[in-house]
């Protein structure tokens, strides 16, 4: 009789733990220094064929932008189940100024989540906006889907290899 409470606790244990999914289920409270996470490693963008953009508002200090080398987009969830070519484009916009193309990037294969990075080509400087473009292909045809998600655009003043 024992063994059937034991097995009914530790049921009513796992699943609590499975359903708050290891985390805590207040979240009223600062972030503390034993959380690893900070808020942009959850952010998410979400771009699609309907809504093809997403901007990021920059305010770089002079120190940031001689570092500021590439732009990387982390790219970390991809839906294209009719494998219809994914390509991006990125671009920044001084605050009273006109957009310009860094470069750009395609996915492959074309549901191939990763890290990519874009030459600033001293380009960046001071304030304004990151926009980042999912460039809509000649072979989509009504009905298709192409959504990703990506995690804030950051500077970056190397290669990682």
């Amino acid at each position: 009789m024992n063994l059937y409470k034991f097995g009914g606790v530790l049921a009513a244990v796992l699943f609590a733990i499975v359903s708050c999914n290891g985390t805590a289920t207040t979240s009223s409270s600062p972030l503390n220094q034993n959380q690893s996470k900070s808020k942009s490693d959850e952010t998410r963008y979400s771009l699609d064929l309907d809504k093809p953009e997403v901007e990021q508002s920059i305010a770089l200090a002079e120190a940031d932008v001689a570092n500021a080398k590439f732009v990387q987009v982390e790219v970390t969830q991809v839906t294209n189940p009719q494998h219809r070519p994914a390509r991006f484009q990125v671009y920044f916009q001084p605050r009273d100024g006109e957009k310009m193309l860094l470069g750009s990037f395609s996915l492959y294969p074309q549901r191939k989540h990763g890290k990519f990075i874009v030459p600033t080509q001293g380009k960046v400087k001071g304030e304004g906006k990151l926009i980042l473009a999912l460039a809509k292909s000649d072979r989509t045809t009504t009905g298709d889907v192409v959504r990703v998600e990506v995690k804030p655009l950051k500077f970056v003043a190397d290669v990682d290899h």
